[in-house]
């Protein structure tokens, strides 16, 4: 009878652990959904003629429901950075001094001021020792996604509604052989993998068992197999870059924690031969894989139309280099700027949409202080990322690198599920400790 007891009590305290362990408020539930949502602003309506998407809805749900948990609230709200706000106002101010201004609130709504109230209650919900429990939301979008481009590079699974009619998803399928999933391209597909994928890392932080990482290792490889899909470049020079920067990092802090090396002098030298050799052969195969896919017939006129858009980006710079063009009318001003060279017009402008790099990206749509804005942003990222614990460190760090690096190709923010992501990758730096809640955080 007294084994019994001690039994039944044992389960009650793993059942109150497990319960206190999962408790979370409105607003954080929320919140799960609202990251479960972000590839998923494509189903796009109106409401009262205001257009939208699930992310956006989910995401001002939360806030309401936030705020409306502030009553009686005795702690301060966590703010963040000044330089994000900053941002938010140069763009505000760049949409009403555009060309169709209707539109460019329309983008400053959808990739920057959503993205950024997402993120700023990501920070005033959740602290450095439980906001790793966004990864399971990341990470179960990300495989829902990948399944689906895998679908499509085994032929199972065509395109959506919303892209039946489209030549250019038929040419990607039927000619090329590329999956894009539920996006635009499949290059669009590459830039949200990569950041998601680091992102949903830190899965690992909630789960202690064994046999549930090893399973969840699995299901990394699923989001690594739809990249491979994309045959995108930008993505594996993005993955191949942050893959041996990490393994840099990593065996180097193996080295240098370990005692051995302070007694064996050839540890040491084992140790390097191993980082330097891995990190070669790494970076040699990521080269190879790159150039085999360059080889492609098929790549070379894609290659030369991106090379005419960058030309005449270029030159929208120089002609434009304080105010840019204006948010959201790059296509239309390189659509002036080539109105005497038919031929670009025929075959490359339908994909101009945007600049395909991400520092005249940010120029063009918001001149060069929002671009020097932007800068600091990311700048002030990393150096608050040190203060942050180990997790959130690696995560962060790996998945703004994949965001910049495959920025050097393409436009890795200028869109919703894109803008969302570098805004979820900024609040893992700025969640506070939990003795910083109650006095707020600045930087």
């Amino acid at each position: 009878m007294y084994k019994v007891c001690l039994l039944v009590k044992r389960e009650l305290i793993a059942v109150k652990e497990l319960k206190s362990k999962f408790k979370l408020s409105i607003s954080q539930y929320l919140l799960l959904g609202s990251t479960f949502m972000i590839p998923f602003y494509i189903f796009r309506f109106s409401i009262w003629g205001i257009p939208t998407n699930v992310f956006e809805v989910t995401t001002i749900v939360t806030l309401v429901a936030f705020l409306i948990g502030c009553r009686g609230r005795t702690k301060p709200l966590v703010r963040g950075a000044i330089w994000p706000y900053l941002l938010l106002v140069l763009v505000v101010a760049i949409a009403l001094k555009s060309p169709d201004q209707m539109q460019a609130l329309g983008i400053a709504k959808g990739w920057f001021v959503v993205p950024f109230i997402y993120c700023w209650l990501v920070i005033n919900n959740f602290h450095q020792h439980d906001v790793a429990k966004l990864a399971l939301p990341i990470l179960a979008a990300t495989i829902l996604i990948s399944l689906w481009a895998i679908g499509q590079q085994m032929q199972i699974v065509t395109t959506a509604f919303y892209q039946n009619g489209d030549a250019t998803f038929d040419q990607y399928l039927l000619e090329n052989f590329r999956a894009f999933g539920p996006f635009e391209s499949p290059n669009y597909l590459a830039m949200f993998l990569l950041p998601a994928f680091f992102i949903s890392s830190l899965v690992f932080v909630e789960i202690k068992n064994k046999d549930k990482r090893l399973l969840a290792s699995l299901l990394f490889a699923i989001p690594l197999i739809a990249l491979y899909a994309t045959e995108s470049r930008g993505g594996f020079m993005a993955l191949g870059v942050t893959a041996v920067l990490a393994f840099y990092l990593m065996t180097r802090r193996v080295c240098d924690c370990s005692n051995v090396m302070h007694r064996y002098s050839w540890y040491r030298w084992l140790c390097g031969v191993t980082q330097y050799g891995f990190l070669a052969g790494l970076a040699i195969f990521i080269m190879l894989m790159v150039y085999a896919i360059a080889r492609d017939p098929s790549r070379l006129e894609s290659d030369m139309a991106r090379i005419e858009i960058y030309r005449y980006s270029w030159q929208m710079v120089r002609d434009n280099p304080i105010w840019g063009v204006g948010l959201g009318n790059y296509h239309t001003a390189i659509e002036e700027a080539t109105r005497q060279f038919p031929l670009f017009r025929i075959s490359v402008l339908p994909y101009a949409l945007h600049p395909h790099n991400l520092v005249m990206a940010l120029w063009l749509n918001l001149g060069i202080a929002g671009l020097a804005v932007f800068a600091i942003v990311v700048v002030s990222y990393f150096r608050r990322l040190r203060q942050t614990i180990d997790p959130l460190r690696w995560a962060g760090a790996l998945a703004m690198i994949s965001i910049l690096v495959h920025g050097v190709v393409d436009t890795t923010y200028f869109k919703n599920d894109l803008s969302a992501l570098f805004w979820l990758t900024v609040a893992l730096a700025y969640v506070p400790k939990a003795e910083d809640a109650s006095a707020g955080q600045k930087d």
